[in-house]
């Protein structure tokens, strides 16, 4: 659990520095909880991941959600969020995340914290109906061409979707091996859908897998 959370800490720090990178000033409460932030990793790195080793971190959520309470931003979203991690990822207290889960959704409904729950809600829902024998359901998506892409249209080859982002570290390392196992197999009819997770096309297409267009014969 430990390490499953560290990762999201690892992500969100990354978010904050291309936050800084392409905005000139980044909000008070994203700075505050950046530093935050760096706080918990430290802990957790230390081995300290009980309620009780975390309570100054805990309570330094509830604190940066009182001082920016009036603010209805993504920023002050990613604070309750994030509160809402550690108590799922590290801490184990379920019930409690849900409640905080439920507060994010009520208090920042249009927020990008709250789209990115439900979009992995609605992941896990098609996760959990992949079983061993049953249809890939389909989508219908467009390339970083701007052309539309769907599984349908690869009926009778092999199809791996990976999904992946600029941000993963084990994903860009896979590139080159996914880009090799495609050029050894495409001509026996074996294709490759890849799906960023990044928000800014910029990031996706200036990479390997972005530049190479999957499933063009």
């Amino acid at each position: 659990m430990k390490s499953k959370l560290l990762a999201a800490l690892a992500v969100l720090s990354l978010l904050f520095t291309n936050q800084r990178a392409s905005a000139a000033d980044t909000s008070k409460a994203a700075g505050e909880l950046k530093d935050l932030v760096t706080q918990l990793q430290t802990k957790l790195k230390e081995g300290k991941k009980t309620e009780a080793d975390l309570a100054p971190e805990l309570k330094g959520f509830d604190d940066l959600l009182a001082k920016h309470k009036d603010e209805k931003t993504d920023d002050v979203a990613q604070i309750l969020y994030m509160k809402s991690m550690v108590y799922e990822q590290v801490l184990g207290n379920h019930e409690k995340s849900a409640e905080l889960v439920k507060q994010l959704k009520q208090e920042f409904p249009d927020s990008n914290p709250v789209k990115m729950l439900k979009q992995q809600e609605e992941a896990e829902k098609v996760q959990a109906a992949l079983v061993e024998g049953s249809k890939f359901p389909d989508f219908d998506e467009k390339d970083v061409a701007g052309k539309p892409i769907s599984v349908s249209n690869y009926k009778g080859k092999v199809v791996l979707v990976d999904f992946w982002a600029t941000w993963c570290p084990p994903c860009r390392a896979e590139l080159p091996n996914v880009l090799k196992t495609y050029e050894s197999y495409h001509s026996k009819g074996f294709e490759i859908i890849g799906i960023s997770l990044d928000q800014s096309q910029d990031s996706r297409t200036d990479t390997p897998i972005g530049r190479f267009r999957f499933g063009e014969s």
